[in-house]
């Protein structure tokens, strides 16, 4: 599977946190929209070589077991932060005003260049869709190119109400190049043929903490066949089959296995993609009216117990982190990290269980930087 697709199909993940299924689960809109809007996720993608072999489970409507305890989670890791946001002052959404979720993804990787990538969504009772990306390569003085790629039609990534025997298929087209005519026809066959308990390996797990997390789970499979063409003239087609399993606390678990005409049962596993639910993503553009100037408010209220609410105002598009640090400078939590245009923004801040005391919390946009402080009572 293609990595934007992966991250596409991560961006979706939804299950209910408990004990052993006593009966298959139903996720609907409302599900995902619970565990989607305003959300923060962790994605972890780990590679394997050579292939270990696991079972997948198969097309079946009695509950089955799947275990994934005993797959190594350091063989080969990498992993990403990534929020799902309104689309509102986000760069790009203008070319997909039917958005309601976007997931925008900022690198700098030195001082003055920068690589964005927003991937927006839409969540409908029919299903949770991909309708397109925007990315900016920013690299100066020579380099400034802007990319939008959509979906046409949108392409279904998950469809709802998803049950065992959900199924659906949808045909897309991106186009890379209308000018030379190269673009991409996707076929996408998603199928819930399972369920059951999964065991998978807690990637995030400290000292002390459980290896493993038991839930409850659909399982189903993902065929793609992508078709290239290129100057009108097809030129390759591929097919990839991934086995996918979601709950409904926030946690999706994704196989790609080599075989492209798997139908199930045991398989070698090439890689496995990870995706849980960490917290929220509260910041809200409030005005897009460009400020006079940067500016970072005091929080209200404060004293606060247990939230409070934060303002920032940027007079231009900034790459912004949002820090919060308790008295000794030691960074506590990251309420923003992200590109954020002209405007003022309000984000909550949740102390969860965090001690009374005295906190601050750091703007920095560009060159500029603020610090206040604020005390939580309890």
């Amino acid at each position: 599977m293609n990595r934007l697709v992966s991250v596409s199909l991560f961006l979706i993940a939804l299950l209910i946190a408990g004990t052993a299924a006593e009966a298959q689960i139903t996720i609907n809109q409302t599900d995902m929209q619970s565990v989607l809007v305003n959300s923060k996720r962790m994605e972890y993608f780990m590679t394997y070589l050579p292939y270990p072999v696991v079972n997948l489970g198969s097309m079946s409507g009695s509950m089955q077991t799947f275990d994934f305890s005993a797959l190594p989670t350091e063989e080969s890791k990498d992993s990403a932060s990534m929020n799902f946001v309104d689309p509102a002052g986000q760069p790009g959404a203008s070319n997909f005003p039917t958005a309601t979720l976007c997931s925008p993804i900022v690198i700098v990787p030195f001082p003055g260049a920068e690589l964005t990538v927003v991937i927006y969504m839409r969540l409908q009772s029919d299903g949770f869709y991909q309708l397109g990306t925007y990315s900016r390569q920013l690299f100066p003085p020579f380099i400034d190119t802007t990319i939008v790629e959509k979906n046409s039609p949108m392409q279904i990534l998950i469809p709802l109400p998803l049950t065992y025997g959900t199924s659906r298929t949808g045909v897309d087209t991106v186009v890379a190049d209308p000018i030379n005519n190269d673009y991409t026809v996707t076929t996408t066959d998603i199928a819930c043929d399972g369920w059951g308990d999964i065991t998978y390996p807690l990637v995030l797990a400290g000292e002390g903490a459980p290896k493993t997390v038991l839930v409850s789970c659909l399982r189903g499979t993902q065929t793609q066949v992508m078709e290239n063409y290129s100057g009108g003239v097809f030129s390759s087609r591929d097919k990839e089959v991934s086995v996918f399993y979601i709950s409904l606390d926030g946690t999706l678990f994704s196989v790609d296995q080599p075989d492209s005409n798997y139908a199930g049962g045991t398989a070698e596993v090439r890689s496995l993609n990870y995706s849980v639910r960490v917290g929220t993503s509260d910041v809200r553009q409030v005005s897009p009216a460009v400020p006079e100037g940067f500016a970072l408010s005091q929080n209200y209220p404060n004293p606060f117990n247990p939230s409070t609410t934060i303002r920032f105002s940027l007079p231009k598009s900034s790459y912004v982190t949002l820090k919060v640090y308790n008295l000794l400078g030691q960074e506590i939590e990251i309420l923003v990290n992200g590109l954020r245009t002209a405007g003022t923004y309000k984000v909550e801040w949740n102390s969860r269980n965090l001690p009374s005391g005295v906190y601050f919390y750091g703007l920095t946009a560009g060159t500029a930087t603020a610090t206040s402080k604020m005390i939580l009572l309890k």
